[in-house]
């Protein structure tokens, strides 16, 4: 195939538009390269650090919660773990685990606090986000939380500049900066990226960063750590498979361990992996040709495509495919995962595409697997989880898959 890059497409971009109106989107590839150097120099251990301790102390309030607590409230508990961990390491914003819900008006709001309500209220009604005008959304007989979103929507961008003007402030009093996503930014806004870099990140650059970041890393973690629990509780012997991991760590201390204890958690990775390949959180990757470009099919036969022609990468179609995964490609088994000495397997570069793959692999990826080895090894460690059953139903019935 010839070397011409494959770029996002314009009807991606254009989608995008809805949400973030901070960046120049007229030279797509050069955009991408300038941010991705950016995501890559910050998205580093600093931040690892931060996600896995962070993790730790929200699974561990989840895990108070829930043995107090009778009901069907895991899944809103995992998304709360998801979002107050970016809130910490993303912004320094540091949040009690909590599953009060949206519901009621908080105009006073300013700053941090009022950009992650508004997160809260978009990430679960994502849709009404996109298409509904915030004006109409604030209509007197509009639901409370449809009109509390619409406030917070037509001030995003006045929250956001508090929540810049403020880390700023607060980074002239310190000796140091903080190991959040929102400082490292400013400090690559006051510096050029490389020597490539023609300048510095603007404001506006920052600003579409820091949305994207958020609501990306949110849903599609949450939403993994949701699928990964379902699973454990119906087919619970694979609990049993990572305690044993879990238990076999030798400390009972893992919160300030993360160099020492995340690459030893590779049951856990495992069944990440495995999670991600029977629910992919993004159905398909779509590119762009820009350039005249030949491809050679499955069939021998080379296809030449022309600019303007847009090409699907189907992740599922991919991770569901036999010739890859064997026989049992619909079943359940996070081993698959491990070779004979219990060492993760490297799948062949295209085969498994979760994060998408190659120079657009998303920059989050380290971000999200030590999230979920970090809550999943406390949530586990001296817990499980089983199916609850519906009125009327009996413990059998809720566990047939």
């Amino acid at each position: 195939m010839a070397s011409t890059p494959f770029c996002k497409t314009g009807m991606s971009i254009n989608k995008l538009r809805l949400w973030v109106t901070f960046w120049d989107f007229s030279d797509p590839m050069s955009l991408w390269k300038r941010h991705r150097r950016m995501f890559n120099k910050n998205l580093d251990d600093r931040i690892s650090r931060v996600v896995w301790i962070e993790s730790q102390k929200q699974a561990k309030a989840t895990i108070e919660y829930l043995e107090n607590n009778s009901g069907n409230e895991t899944l809103d508990g995992l998304r709360k773990i998801t979002i107050n961990v970016i809130g910490k390491a993303g912004y320094n914003w540091e949040q009690k685990w909590s599953l009060t819900e949206y519901d009621s008006p908080a105009k006073r709001a300013t700053g941090k606090e009022a950009y992650f309500e508004m997160l809260g209220l978009a990430t679960n009604m994502i849709l009404q986000a996109a298409f509904i005008p915030r004006k109409i959304m604030q209509l007197p007989f509009m639901p409370i939380t449809l009109r509390n979103m619409g406030y917070h929507l037509e001030r995003a961008p006045r929250y956001i500049n508090e929540i810049l003007r403020n880390e700023k402030q607060s980074n002239r009093t310190k000796t140091s900066r903080e190991n959040n996503f929102l400082s490292l930014m400013l400090q690559a806004s006051e510096e050029k990226l490389d020597s490539e870099a023609k300048s510095p990140l603007t404001k506006e650059e920052i600003n579409g960063n820091l949305f994207v970041f958020t609501t990306a890393g949110f849903e599609t973690t949450a939403n993994t750590m949701g699928f990964a629990v379902i699973f454990l509780a119906l087919y619970p012997e694979w609990q049993s498979w990572i305690q044993e991991e879990i238990h076999n760590l030798g400390t009972s201390d893992l919160t300030s361990e993360y160099e020492k204890v995340f690459p030893k958690c590779k049951r856990i990775l495992a069944l990440m992996f495995e999670t991600l390949r029977l629910y992919t959180p993004v159905g398909h990757s779509t590119r762009a040709i820009f350039n005249p470009t030949s491809v050679a099919g499955a069939d021998g036969n080379i296809y030449h495509l022309t600019p303007a022609v847009d090409i699907y990468v189907e992740q599922s179609i991919i991770h569901l495919d036999p010739e890859i995964w064997g026989s049992d490609v619909n079943e359940f088994c996070p081993s698959r995962w491990l070779d004979d000495s219990g060492n993760l397997i490297i799948m062949a570069k295209g085969h498994f595409l979760p994060w998408s793959g190659g120079p657009r692999v998303c920059p989050g990826l380290r971000f999200s697997q030590v999230e979920f080895v970090a809550t999943f090894l406390v949530l586990f460690q001296n817990s499980r989880c089983a199916p609850l059953a519906l009125p009327g139903e009996s413990y059998e019935d809720a566990s047939v898959t």
